[in-house]
């Protein structure tokens, strides 16, 4: 049995990083037929599911990742990285009718940055999740991520095999899951152990009015992100947790409140892949018998561990 099978895409991200990618207006600026020479890049690995699953192997749980890949160059490239992070390819799907997810990351002075990406096969998982639903269910966990286009119709298949197979499920929104709002998400957190998503995630879902600039300012914001946990947990979901940028993160359970720092980062040098790392520690800590207060600190690790390097899974931890 796997401790946690992560749901989701997987991605080869190329990495182009030069701290003067030209900028106007606090926007990257690069004109139609312009050659912008960087001055490193990089080749590695991402996607929110597969963040999850080799972030969570490299801690020593049993994981496999629930996916599709293209029968090409890049496909090849992201299956040998899953086998070498010890990550099962059981339910790893390759299609040669679509080319596999690739990414280009610009990242530049600070570690913002941009992404371009083909998201190629990531989607359409759920005509699979019938003829899997014996095997996909030997599992404690569910690491439901970023799945595409049509999430609706895979968060639907993904909620009948929680349901009706006791599988317990941890679930990290992606952007079309978020536009699909609260209302039609709420069946899916009430069957929802633990949800992690960011303050502004927060917000759109609850369609809570706020200026952006606000978001920075912690004390402003903190009774308010209260309130969202209560009604994520009101919607149903058991465990939420809300993380806020360099305000640090928040959690409830129903009984208590918690709250953590954002981690000491000496340099914040690509901020691609936090998010999901702060989830995977998050998640390993509840799986090794912790609750949120510790869940939150080890989210914190991961999170400032990957922030300290380029690309989302190389700073990605072994231990805790």
């Amino acid at each position: 049995m796997y401790e946690v099978i992560t749901i989701g895409g997987a991605t080869q991200d190329i990495f182009f990083i030069d701290e003067d990618f030209p900028v106007k207006n606090d926007a990257l600026s690069i004109e139609w037929g312009e050659k912008f020479l960087v001055r490193k890049c990089l080749i590695t690995f991402g996607g929110g599911a597969a963040n999850c699953a080799v972030g969570l192997s490299r801690l020593g749980i049993k994981t496999a990742f629930w996916g599709q890949i293209g029968d090409d160059l890049p496909g090849a490239e992201i299956a040998k990285n899953f086998k070498q992070e010890k990550v099962s390819l059981q339910f790893l799907e390759i299609t040669g009718k679509v080319h596999s997810s690739v990414s280009s990351i610009l990242v530049g002075q600070g570690g913002e940055h941009a992404i371009i990406m083909y998201r190629g096969t990531n989607d359409d998982l759920e005509i699979e999740a019938e003829a899997l639903s014996i095997e996909l269910t030997n599992t404690k966990f569910f690491y439901l991520a970023d799945a595409g286009s049509t999430s609706e119709a895979l968060t639907t298949e993904v909620l009948k095999l929680v349901k009706f197979h006791n599988v317990r499920l941890a679930f990290v929104p992606g952007q079309n899951q978020l536009k699909l709002g609260i209302n039609k998400l709420a069946p899916i957190l009430q069957e929802t152990d633990l949800f992690v998503l960011n303050v502004y995630e927060a917000y759109e879902l609850l369609d809570l009015k706020y200026q952006k600039t606000e978001l920075n300012t912690c004390a402003t914001i903190e009774e308010d992100v209260k309130k969202a946990l209560k009604k994520f947990y009101d919607l149903g979901a058991k465990k939420v947790i809300i993380t806020r940028d360099v305000c640090g993160s928040q959690a409830y359970d129903g009984k208590t409140f918690y709250s953590e720092p954002s981690p000491a980062i000496l340099e914040y040098i690509d901020t691609t892949g936090a998010g999901d790392a702060f989830a995977t520690g998050a998640l390993a800590a509840l799986l090794r018998g912790h609750g949120l207060a510790t869940a939150l600190k080890w989210g914190n690790l991961e999170s400032a561990s990957v922030i300290g390097v380029y690309g989302a899974q190389p700073g990605l931890l072994s231990n805790i």
